[in-house]
């Protein structure tokens, strides 16, 4: 079973018709349902900064669940200046992007360990490397994902459960569509072949994390070559 967090993003939706055919889907929105769902796909509405709406979720699908494919491609940003950002607003973000991930791998992982199979596939972006003017809360969250990532490599590689992570750049779908004009264009200037990636790039990336047994604790950057 794949579990796809984040699945009404503009990623995930393109993502789920590739993913449904090979294996059912659990997609979870949190304001945006799905529609025309791919067949195989059963779609949950989750709010990832309630942790007693994730637990929740994350026991039910525990029960019913066999060989767990874990996707979190959620992702929440507060455009605001450290100096500003309120404690809420912290929270809530490292509450949607990194929490939210904690809790339902604490319930999840007995269940990989009992199969003795399990992947993990934790979604980051090149901009927590770089820092954004605006974006504290975000590049902390995402680049925390990595220790998490690395650690769960380390303590459940031995029950054939590999955990790794997937730093995108800029694609046709998701981040870029709230880019200014003069944004986008700054951006296609770092990129060597000019051109936004497509989508189809991440589910490739995707298929090559889960057929690839040896691949544990590891970083795939996904940009294009951006220049930073």
């Amino acid at each position: 079973m794949i579990l796809l967090i984040g699945a009404s993003g503009g990623i995930g939706k393109e993502l789920l018709p590739h993913l449904a055919k090979r294996d059912q889907v659990i997609a979870t929105y949190h304001s945006s349902p799905l529609r025309a769902l791919p067949k195989g796909v059963r779609q949950i509405k989750l709010d990832l900064s309630s942790s007693k709406e994730v637990l929740k979720f994350a026991h039910h699908l525990r029960q019913r669940a066999n060989k767990i494919i874990f996707i979190n491609l959620a992702a929440l940003s507060v455009d605001d200046l450290f100096l500003n950002l309120s404690l809420s607003s912290w929270k809530k973000v490292f509450d949607v992007n990194l929490h939210s991930s904690a809790l339902m791998l604490q319930t999840l992982l007995p269940k990989m360990i009992e199969n003795r199979w399990g992947r993990i596939i934790l979604a980051s972006s090149v901009v927590a490397e770089q820092g954004v003017v605006g974006a504290g809360a975000y590049c902390s969250s995402k680049l925390a994902l990595e220790g998490l990532c690395k650690t769960l490599a380390h303590e459940y590689g031995r029950f054939n459960i590999t955990s790794n992570l997937l730093k995108m750049g800029y694609f046709e779908k998701g981040l870029i569509e709230t880019l200014a004009p003069a944004s986008l264009q700054e951006v296609l200037d770092r990129i060597p072949s000019k051109k936004f990636g497509s989508v189809k790039n991440i589910f490739h990336a995707i298929d090559f994390m889960l057929k690839a047994d040896y691949l544990n604790g590891a970083s795939i950057t996904l940009d294009g070559g951006l220049v930073r």
